[in-house]
């Protein structure tokens, strides 16, 4: 069994704040995973957690400006 855990689409905790995604290809010979990253606008994102009064948003904030790093992140 394998696990990959590419983290949060939204919430970036390393110093690339790209929306992060994987594609899984299998074939009966065995299988690949590949990493894709994208833009996205970042203040758009900021400007909506705002308008609507998240008790956190602040705090999404945060990962948003690239402000919060988790520490295997280098952080």
């Amino acid at each position: 069994m394998r696990v990959v855990n590419l983290g949060s689409v939204s919430n970036p905790t390393g110093r690339d704040l790209r929306a992060s995604y994987a594609l899984l290809d299998t074939r009966a010979e065995g299988y690949e995973v590949r990493q894709r990253r994208v833009e996205y606008d970042h203040e758009a994102v900021i400007e909506a957690v705002r308008r609507s009064r998240h008790p956190s948003a602040e705090y999404i904030v945060r990962f948003q400006r690239g402000e919060h790093r988790a520490a295997w992140a280098g952080g």
